[in-house]
């Protein structure tokens, strides 16, 4: 969802906010080994939302000095669970990763053009920003009976 607050007629120092949202989420299943055989099974989830903010300030668009700044902020909250199911012909137990993976990234910038003469222009910017990730796992030995369980969307009814 993108919501721009954007004026046509824009004077000096009016402020343009951008926000958007965007919430996706994925499951897929396969049978990996490509034979008859259940021998390597893949299960995976992915629910990824993320947010993000910007504001620009700006002096407007005429004059020879025009310069624009602004802030930026950007969050996504990742869940990821991904399973690798070995059948019984293989003997393996069943490992599952579950995972949570949350960036937040917050950012300042700032241009400045100066005409010097026609048809030369001086640009000047710069940005600064910060990323922090921070990283949860937790790695299972699952039986053949807890991932029928876990993953029961995929499974076909008996």
């Amino acid at each position: 969802m993108l919501q721009p607050d954007i004026d046509e007629n824009q004077t000096s120092l009016d402020p343009v906010e951008l926000t958007a949202e965007l919430v996706q989420g994925i499951g897929h299943g396969e049978d990996s080994d490509a034979t008859p055989d259940d021998m390597v099974s893949l299960w995976t989830r992915v629910s990824a939302p993320q947010f993000s903010w910007e504001i620009h300030l700006n002096n407007g668009s005429e004059g020879s000095l025009r310069w624009v700044t602004g802030l930026y902020y950007l969050q996504i909250d990742g869940r990821y669970l991904e399973t690798i199911g070995y059948g019984p012909s293989i003997g393996a137990p069943t490992l599952q990763e579950d995972y949570r993976l949350t960036t937040k990234s917050w950012s300042e910038f700032g241009q400045a053009e100066y005409d010097i003469v026609k048809n030369l222009t001086l640009t000047v910017g710069g940005r600064w920003s910060m990323d922090q990730k921070r990283l949860n796992l937790r790695i299972n030995q699952l039986t053949c009976d807890n991932i029928l369980q876990t993953y029961s969307p995929w499974v076909p009814s008996t």
